[in-house]
């Protein structure tokens, strides 16, 4: 401000006017004789136009002022952040756990809006503009939801399945425009989904049919609780009634809230063993007990066979349940026989304890296994003999085992004519019974004939009754099976897929047996009977022989026949045994026959084939050995028996010698002889010098040996040169003391006259066949 006065009177004060929106937001002060508008305080939440009116008042008397307005435009800075007032981010701790959740529907639309997002900034213009977003996570909940940049509306981008994912976790994020750099806030927040009514309750994955039980004969009985189905919708969308749909449903109750079901009158099992029906569940609890059944399937209340699909059931459908109800059996049947009356046969000369007949495939029983374990006993027997027979014993001829085995007590004589009328009483573990009267007839066995079936016995016992009826109406004669069994070959083996069923034939009239050629004859020229044969697989009709004696026989056959090669056996191993000792027994005589020298005169026995060169080690085994021809210049005649030699050499010369014969050698061989040589000679080993002597060139085939052999096969004087060996060889010729093809080599006192001292060697004989 100017003042045009002087002195006291141009001083000037500032002062801020009250009254108006920034006399309190901001303050004046003289500087340098101006006026300084300063901030008196934060100028924060003041952005916009602020109003100041300034007075400048001088130091006169009176003082004088002047007044000025000022318009001030704050300006805002983005420091801010924003903030969710919808949801509510103050109301909720994501550190512990409290997210604000919203619920919505399930299953609506795609693009349908959710929610609505609502954030402030206290900034100003762009500073407080606030925009939406959604930050990716990891869970991936993100890509169900898009949100609206700018007005915040949260839609659905894929369809939401409470049965499938109920509760989502998504982040949003407020951001401003500030400049220039924007401020946001993230918010994570819950979305869980309503459930509504959209799933029907399901069967799917239950094993078909659900079995239950019920006793019967009675009067409302219980029968189970069926199954629950599943209904993936939660309480109370889930709630599930139960409805009787079709197949049976006479007699049968549900309770369609507990799935309790009854029977509600008496079922006989032996008539109807098991129920079928089909259940429906459904979401609506409003209908009757019986809507299904009147509207739908009236039709379908029959009664199904056992274990069948029911008409009503479609598998397709999840909603229906198969119940199939098993009628458990009590014991309110008796066992009955089949017939009253049977015959059946009992050979003369059977041996007691033989069964003749059972009675366990005769009689029937409409109770279940366990309520129809049937037991038999004989009641009374009665003897039907012709005038003038009587039982020699008091024993019962017959018993009867509690299976229903007839087994003979006695043995029967064979001129005994007639019958037994046994009376026989069957019964379960209750009491409930039945009673039949048994003929036993007393027959030959060549009464009999042997039919043979192409079937299993099993199957035969089956057709049997039905088969004996036809056969005795065309024939008119009453005919019994007396016994069934595997079939037998001709030579006693058993052929397990036929079957031989042993009968025989009474006359109507009289009861008297038929003869079996007779019944053969009837069999073979009636057409009928031969028709009815071939239906029933007989491939064979013949007359029965004594089988007794024809076992009887067969077992004398085996015993035989055992025999024959018990001994064949025996005589077998005394060969044997036989062959061994002979050859033993050679060999011993070989040994002892061989004659031995030594120069102690000790005898000393040792088996042969005790040689350690044996058969294959032994260098002369298999070798040819033929007689040498040894050149007189060459060898000595100092030996001391030149004399011997020269008195038998006539004897040796009248012996022809087959000089390729096959001969057997024994060979003596000492241990290493302890001799004493000149300084230039060698010890050799006894084998060395054999071999040495048997390379020798004096040995040539076709050589004269009458000369160079004495009487006793010795070498006249042959030293086998240089080998100064000691050793002689002898071919021992028929006639002779030794026997044919030997050719001994042994040890005795050695001279020679190349220097080798003359000296007793005792010696170890080992003898060797080769």
């Amino acid at each position: 401000a100017i003042d045009l006065d002087y002195g006291n009177n141009a001083q000037i004060e500032y002062f801020i006017s009250p009254g108006t929106n920034g006399s309190e937001l901001f303050s004046v002060q003289t500087i340098s004789e101006k006026a300084v508008i300063t901030v008196r305080q934060s100028l924060i939440d003041h952005v916009g136009l602020i109003f100041v009116k300034v007075i400048a008042v001088d130091m006169g008397s009176p003082p004088l002022n002047a007044t000025v307005a000022l318009s001030i435009f704050v300006i805002d800075e983005n420091q801010n952040r924003p903030v969710f007032v919808r949801p509510d981010q103050n109301a909720y701790d994501e550190k512990a756990g409290l997210l604000p959740e919203i619920i919505v529907d399930e299953e609506q639309p795609v693009g349908s809006v959710l929610y609505t997002l609502l954030g402030t900034d206290k900034d100003m213009g762009q500073n407080g503009l606030v925009e939406y977003y959604l930050n990716p996570t990891t869970n991936r909940d993100y890509e169900y939801f898009t949100v609206a940049r700018v007005s915040g509306e949260l839609q659905s981008a894929s369809r939401l399945d409470r049965e499938k994912k109920e509760v989502y976790e998504i982040q949003v994020r407020a951001e401003d425009q500030g400049q220039p750099a924007p401020l946001s806030t993230t918010l994570t927040m819950r979305i869980k989904l309503r459930d509504i009514d959209d799933i029907e309750p399901s069967y799917k994955g239950v094993i078909m049919p659900q079995v239950l039980h019920v006793i019967e004969e009675k009067n409302n009985a219980y029968i189970g609780q069926i199954q629950s189905a599943f209904d993936a919708d939660s309480y109370p969308n889930n709630l599930t009634c139960y409805y009787l749909y079709g197949n049976y449903t006479d007699g049968l109750y549900l309770d369609k809230y507990n799935r309790t079901l009854f029977l509600t009158r008496k079922v006989d099992r032996e008539t109807i063993s098991s129920l079928s029906t089909v259940i429906k569940a459904s979401e609506n609890c409003n209908l009757t007990n019986d809507f299904y059944i009147s509207v739908a399937n009236i039709s379908y209340t029959t009664v199904p066979m056992l274990n069948s699909i029911p008409i009503s059931y479609n598998s397709s459908d999840d909603t229906q349940l198969w119940v199939e109800v098993l009628v458990d059996d009590i014991n309110d049947n008796p066992p009955q026989f089949l017939y009253h009356e049977f015959s059946t046969s009992a050979i003369f000369d059977v041996d007691i304890g033989t069964e003749i007949m059972s009675l366990a495939t005769s009689v029937s029983d409409k109770d279940t296994p366990t309520n129809s374990r049937n037991m038999f006993k004989l009641v009374s027997t009665t003897p039907e003999l012709e005038t003038g027979e009587t039982l020699d014993t008091y024993k019962t001829p017959f018993i009867i085992s509690v299976n229903g085995s007839i087994i003979t007590n006695i043995r029967f004589r064979s001129d005994l004519l007639g019958y037994f009328l046994l009376r026989v009483l069957v019964f379960d573990n209750d009491g409930l019974n039945d009673a039949a009267s048994v003929k036993v007839y007393l027959i030959s066995n060549l009464q009999r004939i042997k039919l043979v079936f192409e079937k299993l016995p099993n199957q035969v016992e089956a057709l049997k009754n039905s088969f004996v009826k036809k056969l005795s109406d065309i024939l008119n004669i009453d005919i019994v099976i007396d016994k069934i069994q595997s079939h037998t070959n001709q030579d006693g083996t058993r052929d397990p897929t036929r079957t031989d069923a042993y009968i025989h034939g009474r006359y109507r009239d009289t009861g008297k047996v038929v003869p079996a050629t007779d019944l053969w004859q009837s069999l073979d020229f009636s057409h009928a009977a031969r028709s009815l044969l071939f239906g029933n697989g007989v491939t064979e009709a013949q007359p029965l022989t004594d089988e007794k004696k024809d076992n009887e026989a067969e077992d004398l056959k085996r015993i035989f026949a055992i025999l024959i090669s018990i001994m064949a056996v025996i005589v077998i191993v005394l060969f044997l045994v036989l062959i061994h000792l002979v050859r033993l027994y050679r060999r011993r005589l070989k040994a002892a026959t061989v004659p031995y020298e030594s120069s102690n005169k000790k005898e000393i026995f040792e088996h042969p084939g005790t040689n350690k060169y044996f058969a294959a080690k032994n260098p002369l085994f298999g070798k040819e050995i033929t007689p040498a021809h040894i050149d007189e210049d060459k060898i000595s005649h100092n030996s001391l028996d030149v004399n011997e030699v020269d008195e038998q050499s006539s004897t040796s010369k009248s012996l022809p010698q087959d000089t390729h014969e096959e001969q057997e050698m024994v060979l003596q061989i000492t241990d290493p002889l302890e001799l004493t040589f000149d300084k230039n000679e060698k010890l050799s080993s006894h084998l060395d010098q054999v071999l040495q002597a048997y390379s020798n060139a004096a040995y040539e085939n076709g050589s004269d040996t009458e000369d160079t052999f004495d009487n006793y096969g010795r070498d006249k004087g042959n030293h086998f040169g240089s080998a100064s060996s000691g050793y002689s060889v002898r071919s021992l010729t028929p006639g002779i003391d030794f026997q044919e093809g030997i050719t001994r080599f042994s040890d005795d006192n050695m001279s020679n006259d190349s220097h080798l001292l003359t000296k007793n060697i005792h010696t170890h004989l080992e003898h060797t066949d080769i």
